[in-house]
């Protein structure tokens, strides 16, 4: 279930993306509460309550949380890729569970670190539901930032190219 929700996240995150596609957008500022992590238990509200609220660190305690709390919140890779990092309370102290692939290596998607190139090569299978998953990425520029989508479509990848910062 945790990972039919992280998906569906990361999708609405992606599908929100690809209005923003290569149109620069001025970046959000760094701490937004209104606009916070949600637990693996509700929606976000407009103030953020929870504990997934001050997005825990992998390590620290998680006592006062029941064993198994997830937390998930969406990050932008440093190679560009977006996903819903995630960690999860195990043993009394938060543990990664979903983290960003290293450069070259693929998430569990299946979506490359880095932006592919179009009409490359590519094989992701469908979802259980039958929609193929979509990649987000985005790149960062100096007050604003660029995203595109990456969907693996007849086994050749279809994106718009990032390009680089103007």
């Amino acid at each position: 279930m945790r990972r039919i929700v992280s998906v569906i996240f990361v999708g609405a995150l992606a599908f929100a993306c690809a209005d923003e596609s290569l149109n620069p957008q001025p970046l959000p500022p760094e701490s937004d509460k209104s606009r916070s992590p949600t637990g693996s238990g509700g929606a976000a509200a407009a103030q953020c309550t929870g504990t997934c609220c001050d997005k825990p660190a992998p390590g620290t305690s998680c006592e006062g949380s029941d064993a198994s709390d997830t937390c998930t919140w969406a990050v932008t890779c440093p190679t560009g890729l977006v996903l819903g990092y995630e960690v999860t309370c195990t043993s009394g102290t938060w543990q990664v569970t979903v983290d960003c692939p290293k450069d070259g290596e693929v998430d569990a998607r299946g979506c490359p670190s880095r932006q592919p190139d179009n009409d490359t090569p590519c094989d992701l299978t469908t979802s259980s539901n039958g929609v193929q998953t979509q990649c987000g990425y985005v790149l960062q520029c100096t007050g604003y930032r660029k995203s595109a989508l990456a969907t693996c479509s007849a086994n050749k990848w279809q994106t718009t190219p990032l390009g680089t910062c103007d």
